[in-house]
This record gives C-alpha cells, sequence and structure tokens, in this order.
C-alpha cells in the first residue's frame, strides 16, 4: 500500500458583485449629493427673487429721480422727505389738478402704491 499525502488545496473564487456596505455607502454618497442640489437649487431661487426685487427698486428709484427732476422747487424745499418709511399705500389719487407741493405728495402717494408688494414681501433686505 502506497501512502500518499495528497495536498487539498482550495481554489477561492473571485468575488461576484458587490458586498452590502458597498451598497449602502453608495446609497450615503449618493444621498448627500442630492441634499447638496437641493439647496444649491433652494439658494437660486433665493437669488434669482433678490434679483427681482433689486430691480424693481432701481425702477422706483428712477421714477423718484424723475418726479424730483420734474418739480426742482418742491424737491429743493423738502417736500419729498417724510417722516414715516414710504410703502403700503393703497388709495388712489386724481392729480390731474395738482401743483407745488400737494403734487410733490402725490408723487409720495404714488410711490407708496408702488412699494406696496416690495414692502410686504419678506427674506431680502
Amino acid at each position: 500500500m502506497i501512502n500518499r499525502d495528497i495536498n487539498v488545496v482550495q481554489v477561492s473564487r473571485p468575488a461576484a458583485g458587490f458586498t452590502m456596505i458597498e451598497v449602502l455607502v453608495t446609497l450615503f454618497v449618493l444621498a448627500l449629493g442630492l441634499i447638496g442640489v437641493i439647496g444649491l437649487q433652494a439658494r437660486g431661487q433665493q437669488a434669482e427673487l433678490e434679483s427681482y426685487q433689486r430691480g424693481q427698486a432701481l425702477v422706483l428709484l428712477q421714477d423718484m429721480v424723475d418726479r424730483m427732476n420734474a418739480n426742482r422747487a418742491d424737491a429743493h424745499a423738502g417736500n419729498y422727505v417724510t417722516a414715516s418709511p414710504v410703502g403700503g399705500g393703497t388709495t388712489l389719487t386724481d392729480c390731474s389738478a395738482l401743483t407745488g407741493s400737494r403734487l410733490a405728495a402725490t408723487g409720495l402717494s404714488a410711490r407708496q402704491r408702488q412699494t406696496g408688494p416690495l414692502a410686504s414681501s419678506s427674506g431680502v433686505s
């Protein structure tokens, strides 16, 4: 009888597929990326609203300058200066027969009507 020592060699197969930990790490990284994209989208919308409001403020400022240039005497007399902030007015005034300081006051009333939506919006200082 021949006694043979046979060495049994186990051949390991290469791993196939993904492990559960790899899948969980991938999902975690993907979730972080999506949260970042959502935050970026929110900031973009906020910046767009702020840009719109700044544009509207420039239009209103140009209107104020035009009204003051058209009525320089009242502008130099200080009739366009108010003690309270301008904005939020809702009444309409017929200004066809107004002159002088009454016209300046009407200009402020018109500005109150124009700035109403801007003054009531929140978030932008």
